[in-house]
C-alpha cells in the first residue's frame, strides 16, 4: 500500500467535501459524447458509520467510489485481505474519510488496517447499496483527501501491471473513447465491434447514428434530423443512392486516398400514397422549386412517380437537391432493382441494408449486363463500374451478379439494426427481416458471371 495525491475541484466555501474529489483520475466513469451531466450517486456509496453496531461515537464517516468498467479484472489483492477471499471486486475502489461536518480529512498509514476491514465487511453491512463489483481498473485503490493536489492522499494497494489486453478493454469500455475509435473505423470494424457485447452494440448503433446524420447534413440540418427520421417512418420510406453508399464506404481504403466525395443529392423512397407528405416536409426545410422527373426505364416497373426539389442557396446555406420516388410495391423490391451494385443499399429509420455487402469497400461496382438496361450517372462519382468481374480471385458467394436470389431466407443481405426508436414490425417469415419479407422478391443482377472461381462462371465465349 502507498499514499498518492488526489486533486479536488474548486469548492464554493468551507472545506472540500467528498463530492469535490476528482475521483475520475483513479476510478474513471464514462458518459456518452452527448451527455453533459453525470449522476454521482451511480458511483458513490456513503458509509456514515463503521462498524455500524459500535456503541462508541464515530469521529469519521466514509465515502466509497466505484467505477463502471465491465472489463476490469477481478482484484486478487483485495481478496488477500482477512475475510475477503470471496469478494468479487473488479478494479479500483476509492475510500475517502470525512469528519462529522462532512469535510475531507487526510488519510495516514494508521488507517490501513481499519479500511481493509471496512471494504471487506461493507457489502454485508449495507445490503441496500450496490455491490463492490462495478469498479474501474485492475488495481484497488483507497482514497482520502482534502484541499488540493498537494494535500490529498490516496491509499494504493499495489498489483502487477495490467496486461495489454486488459488495457485495450479498459480503453474501449469508455464510451467517449469507443465512439472516437469507431469514428475512424470502416463499416466492417464497426459491425465487428457491435458483436462484442450489448455495450459494443450500443456504441456501434450510436456511431451509426452519427454517420447517417453527418451524411444527410447537407440536405437536412442536424436540428431537423430526428424530424426527418420520423417522416421516413410515417411514409414507410428510406434513403438510397449515393448517401448510403458513401456512409458504408466511409474510412475504407479507396475513400481515404483522395478528397472525400460529396453526394450531389439525396434520394428517397416512400410507399404508395406518401409522396405528398414527404414533399410537404421538405418544403418546410426551404425546398421551394419542384419538378416531376421521368422515371428511368429500369425502374418503371417498381416506381410510379419521381419528383425533385431544390433548396436555393442563401447566406450560410448551400443549394441542395432531393429526389423522392414513390414505390408501386415495397422498398426492398425497388432497392434490388438497382442496375449497379453500388446503388443497392438502403437506410431506413430502423436499419441499414446492403444487398452486396462484400463490395461496399471496392471502388469498382458491377453493373447489369442485361440487354436494354441503362441508367444515368453523375460524375465525379465515388465508384467506377463494369459489367465483368473476371479479375476476382475468390468465389463470389452472395456477391455473384448472376446468382438467382430470393428475399425470403436470403443470407447474403447485410442488415444492421441501428435504431431502437421505433417498434420493429412483425415479419411474415420467422427467419427473415420484416422488410425483406413484405413481398417474396426474386432478383438476378446479370445473366453471366465472369469470375472463374465462381460456381456460376460463364466462359467468355458463351454469351
Amino acid at each position: 500500500m502507498r499514499l498518492v495525491p488526489v486533486p479536488v475541484r474548486k469548492y464554493a466555501k468551507g472545506k472540500p467535501l467528498p463530492i469535490d474529489a476528482n475521483f475520475r483520475f483513479y476510478v474513471p466513469c464514462s458518459i456518452t459524447r452527448d451527455s453533459i451531466a453525470i449522476n454521482l450517486d451511480n458511483y458513490m456509496i456513503s458509509v456514515p458509520s463503521y462498524p455500524k453496531e459500535c456503541p462508541v461515537p464515530h469521529p469519521f464517516s466514509y465515502t466509497i467510489y466505484l467505477g463502471n468498467n465491465p472489463f476490469a479484472d477481478l482484484n486478487t489483492q483485495l481478496r488477500s485481505f482477512v475475510g475477503g477471499a470471496n469478494l468479487q471486486v473488479r478494479g479500483n475502489v476509492i475510500v475517502m474519510k470525512s469528519d462529522m461536518q462532512g469535510a475531507l480529512r487526510p488519510m495516514t498509514t494508521q488507517d490501513f488496517f481499519f479500511v481493509q476491514r471496512m471494504v471487506v465487511d461493507f457489502p454485508s453491512s449495507r445490503a441496500s447499496t450496490p455491490p463492490l463489483t462495478r469498479s474501474q481498473s485492475k488495481k484497488c485503490s483507497l482514497l482520502a483527501g482534502q484541499g488540493s493536489l498537494k494535500q490529498s492522499y490516496l491509499l494504493h494497494i499495489n498489483q502487477s501491471r495490467s496486461s495489454p489486453k486488459c488495457l485495450a478493454l479498459q480503453f474501449i469500455s469508455m464510451p467517449e473513447m469507443a465512439l472516437e475509435l469507431l469514428s475512424w473505423s470502416d463499416w466492417s470494424t464497426l459491425i465487428a465491434f457491435s458483436r462484442i457485447s450489448k455495450y459494443g452494440r450500443d456504441m456501434a448503433q450510436l456511431a451509426t447514428l452519427y454517420r447517417i446524420r453527418s451524411e444527410v447534413a447537407p440536405f437536412v440540418t442536424r436540428i431537423k434530423f430526428q424530424d426527418f427520421m420520423d417522416m421516413l417512418h410515417r411514409t414507410g420510406g428510406g434513403i438510397v443512392g449515393s448517401v448510403p453508399r458513401l456512409m458504408l464506404a466511409d474510412n475504407c481504403k479507396f475513400m481515404m486516398k483522395r478528397k472525400r466525395y460529396a453526394p450531389a443529392d439525396i434520394n428517397l423512397l416512400v410507399l404508395q400514397g406518401q409522396l405528398q407528405e414527404a414533399k410537404s416536409f421538405f418544403k418546410t426545410l426551404g425546398y421551394s422549386k419542384w419538378i416531376t422527373l421521368t422515371v428511368e426505364t429500369v425502374y418503371k416497373g417498381v416506381v410510379s412517380e419521381v419528383i425533385e426539389g431544390v433548396r436555393p442557396a442563401s447566406p450560410g446555406v448551400n443549394q441542395a437537391t432531393v429526389n423522392i420516388s414513390e414505390c408501386k410495391g415495397g422498398l426492398f423490391e425497388t432497392v434490388v432493382t438497382a442496375p449497379i451494385t453500388a446503388l443497392a443499399n438502403l437506410i431506413t429509420p430502423l436499419s441499414v441494408y446492403s444487398i452486396y455487402p462484400g463490395l461496399i469497400f471496392s471502388k469498382k461496382a458491377i453493373s447489369s449486363d442485361r440487354f436494354g438496361v441503362s441508367f444515368s450517372r453523375r460524375t465525379p462519382s465515388s465508384y467506377t463500374f463494369e459489367c465483368t468481374n473476371a479479375e476476382w480471385t475468390a468465389p463470389c458467394r452472395f456477391n455473384c451478379p448472376a446468382e438467382d436470389r430470393r428475399s425470403v431466407g436470403d443470407k447474403g443481405v447485410g442488415i444492421f439494426r441501428w435504431s431502437g426508436r421505433f417498434d420493429v414490425p412483425v415479419s411474415r417469415f420467422e427467419d427473415t427481416d420484416y422488410l425483406l419479407g413484405e413481398n417474396v422478391i426474386a432478383w438476378r443482377l446479370s445473366m453471366r458471371c465472369r469470375n472463374p472461381h465462381c460456381r456460376n462462371y460463364t466462359p467468355p465465349a458463351v454469351f
